[in-house]
């Protein structure tokens, strides 16, 4: 789990990492491009890879959620990643 530090405040999900891989701890504030784990197949998962899931600012970023979830393509368009 991770919130941007910069405006709007997104809140950012990363699942099904291999276990013993994840290389941030809590409050960290990592730099772009840092490698957060290796994708993995833990969790309701059918095989190894890693699901990131974008919320919205009001999103609880302590806990897994579904609530305010965006669609990730625009912003990762307007990033340049896409």
């Amino acid at each position: 789990m991770g919130r941007m530090t910069d405006d709007p405040g997104l809140v950012f999900q990363f699942h099904h990492c291999q276990t013993g891989t994840t290389s941030v701890n809590t409050a960290d504030t990592v730099a772009v491009g840092t490698e957060l784990c290796t994708e993995g197949n833990t969790g309701n998962s059918s095989g190894a890879h890693l699901h990131f899931q974008i919320n919205l600012p009001e999103a609880d970023d302590t806990k897994p959620t579904y609530t305010h979830t965006t669609d990730p393509e625009p912003i990762l368009i307007e990033r340049g990643i896409l």
